[in-house]
């Protein structure tokens, strides 16, 4: 049963609507219009701020290893993971009304692919039990995104 969507209802969040959708039957097709690469982007910036401060404190060291993980960054672990996830999403953010349903089908498909890159690459492991007291939060951070992300497609086919 859908509920007659409330005012303000296009001012929420892509998550707050996605709840009121889920648990009151609230569905706005016109409102409903998630932007999904912003929560990523976000996500982002606070891995990169990471992934600068470890290998700022790489290159603070003498051993030429150091250097060379410092110089690969984040993309240096991935199998284009990153990219893929942030193609999709800026093509589902694009996606006329008629084309969603194709891209959030993609966008789902980077996302398990992100999430097979968040819990099975053993350099994030490493990353994260850095030597250097450095707090690296790559899956957390990014995995709450792919949450929020998630959250916000339910009402999507």
């Amino acid at each position: 049963m859908e509920v007659a969507v409330p005012q303000g209802f296009d001012a929420l969040t892509p998550v707050q609507q996605a709840f009121l959708t889920k648990h009151l039957g609230v569905k706005a097709k016109s409102t409903m219009v998630v932007k999904a690469l912003p929560v990523w982007m976000a996500a982002r910036e606070v891995a990169d701020q990471d992934i600068d401060a470890l290998q700022k404190a790489l290159r603070g060291h003498k051993a030429p290893i150091f250097a060379k993980i410092a110089d690969a960054g984040l993309h240096g672990i991935t199998s284009g993971e990153l990219t893929r996830m942030q193609a999709a999403l800026m093509d589902l953010d694009r996606a006329a009304p008629a084309d969603r349903p194709k891209a959030a089908a993609r966008t789902r498909a980077a996302m398990t692919q992100m999430r097979g890159f968040l819990d099975g690459n053993p350099g994030l492991a490493l990353l994260e039990r850095n030597p250097f007291g450095l707090t690296i939060g790559l899956r957390q951070t990014l995995g709450r995104a792919l949450a929020q992300i998630e959250t916000a497609l339910a009402g999507e086919a």
